[in-house]
């Protein structure tokens, strides 16, 4: 069996303790890999330990970026894979790329300015197609194991897998817990927990997931692992941290100038300068959002209007970048909502926790100029937003479910997987927004908020995973939600016999139709 894996920085770490465990049992023979992150796996033990494996081959990111930059554009390759592949274009690849198709610190502060032009974009793509197709050629996977894809490498690998028939596999956080599933779609709900959706709930301990999920969603909100703590919404300068931070990103900032290698990756954006935006720009921003909050609040005769509540994503940001592609702009995505609401009923803009004091103030004052809109604190608390909203709309993001377990009517504009589970008479799917309107009228007439298809659904999801704590303790991310004792080896040994497990699940169909020809 032959494996390609698609890492992104310290997802490299994950995936060769993964590939050391389940290699014998498995029997894998050629291993791929593709690295993100010069700085990271240029460090990193697992990525030396695999360098000196003859199976491995090697696909790294900033290489084949320094070369796609400079390169002319080859358009007939291009256009034969995108036969290949069939639509989306080839520039949603570039579009999931925040590094390349945004500015240099997008990550810091909202920045919609391209950092390269489109010849060099189309040379980066070029470049990156022809390496991934002979990264393909040297190993001839069986499968490809990576996680939500967030780099242009990634996703023209595994678009091109699935148009290839080579099963793939995606880590992702389910939201439910701490569970984490391994799905074998980039778009939609996962094979393996369709097939479930009928019988898991018949499972005592899978449906007292199911009631514990909906239990505690409905007493303070969904609180899953990975997800930020409320105080990351509070952003307040703090002088002594400052110093803190600065001197050690000048550290860092001297190290990686050192290495010519890690100085030349385009995806790093150094460290000084998105210290700067993180410990000054952000409070200053995020206190002046709170300073125009409180102004429009004030408004009198406003305490019991309905509302509709609408949470901003992130951005950049997956789900917007590929499960949103139309709506990339969402101060236009909340003035067509608010347009589209019941005359009386206003539309209530949350902002993401993440982005307080990341966008400008301009931003917002844009939103307010929407004779409906009123906006919420980033810190408010979307539970109590949610239990006292008339209607919820998302584009894909997770409280779209706490709505459903809360018995809210919900419509979704974006690609969001748990949206096909539930009936129309819950969650409402709207591809057309020309028919938004009509679809929110028929949605506030019809709603049903009968919780029976959201327990079978958070079931078969629960069935279909593994409790891991992937973001907190795996990828050591901080200020985290964590549900486990924190044992790293203890964690990846659990999701190695579950990574296993759905590998053999995914070879079956395809061993089984080589034996039939």
């Amino acid at each position: 069996m032959n494996i390609v894996g698609l890492c992104q920085g310290a997802n490299l770490k994950i995936f060769a303790r993964l590939v050391e465990i389940v290699r014998e049992r498995l029997g894998v023979d050629r291993i791929g890999v593709f690295a993100a992150d010069a700085a990271y796996a240029r460090r990193a033990p697992e990525a030396a330990a695999l360098g000196r494996d003859p199976a491995v081959t090697w696909l790294r990111e900033w290489e084949s970026l320094a070369a796609g930059l400079s390169r002319t554009p080859d358009l007939a390759l291009l256009r034969r894979v995108e036969a290949e592949i069939g639509p989306p274009s080839l520039w949603a690849g570039l579009l999931a790329d925040r590094r390349l198709f945004f500015g240099r610190y997008c990550k810091f502060q909202q920045d919609y300015r391209p950092r390269y032009g489109e010849r060099q974009l189309l040379g980066a793509l070029t470049e990156a197609v022809a390496r991934v197709e002979a990264l393909f050629d040297a190993v001839r996977p069986d499968l490809v194991l990576g996680f939500v894809p967030v780099t242009l490498h990634e996703y023209v690998a595994l678009r091109l897998a699935e148009a290839r028939g080579v099963p793939i596999l995606l880590l992702r956080s389910t939201k439910v817990e701490n569970f984490v599933a391994l799905n074998d779609r980039l778009f939609g709900l996962s094979r393996h927990v369709e097939r479930l959706l009928p019988s898991a709930v018949r499972d005592p301990a899978l449906a007292a997931v199911a009631d514990r999920y909906l239990e505690s969603t409905r007493a303070r909100g969904a609180i899953y692992e990975g997800m930020h703590r409320p105080e990351h919404a509070r952003r307040a300068f703090d002088w002594r941290g400052t110093a803190r931070a600065l001197a050690a990103a000048a550290k860092h900032e001297a190290l990686r100038l050192r290495d010519p290698v890690v100085r030349a990756d385009p995806h790093n954006p150094g460290y000084v300068v998105p210290a700067l935006l993180e410990r000054v720009q952000q409070p200053w921003r995020s206190a002046r959002l709170r300073r125009l909050i409180d102004a429009q609040s004030g408004r009198s005769g406003e305490d019991d209007a309905p509302f509709c509540l609408f949470p901003l994503h992130f951005e950049p940001e997956i789900a917007l970048q590929i499960y949103a592609r139309p709506l990339q702009n969402q101060i236009e995505a909340a003035r067509t909502l608010a347009l589209s609401l019941p005359a009386g009923m206003r539309l209530l803009v949350k902002e993401h926790p993440r982005a307080a004091g990341f966008r400008p103030l301009s931003y917002y004052r844009k939103l307010l100029e929407i004779p409906n809109v009123r906006i919420a604190p980033p810190e408010a608390p979307s539970h109590a937003l949610v239990r006292d909203a008339a209607l919820v709309a998302v584009v894909t993001g997770n409280i779209g479910l706490e709505a459903a377990a809360l018995g809210k009517p919900v419509i979704v504009l974006g690609e969001a997987d748990y949206a096909q589970a539930l009936p129309p008479s819950a969650m409402r799917p709207c591809r057309d927004l020309y028919a938004l309107s009509s679809e929110i009228a028929d949605l506030l007439r019809t709603h049903d908020p009968d919780d029976g298809p959201l327990r079978r659904l958070v079931a078969a999801i629960a069935g279909g995973a593994v409790p891991v704590d992937l973001y907190s303790v795996l990828l050591a991310k901080p200020g985290r939600h964590g549900f486990t004792s924190g044992d790293f080896d203890e964690d990846v040994s659990r999701l190695a016999d579950y990574v296993e497990s759905r590998i053999r699940a995914v070879r079956a169909p395809r061993e089984h139709a080589d034996a039939g020809t």
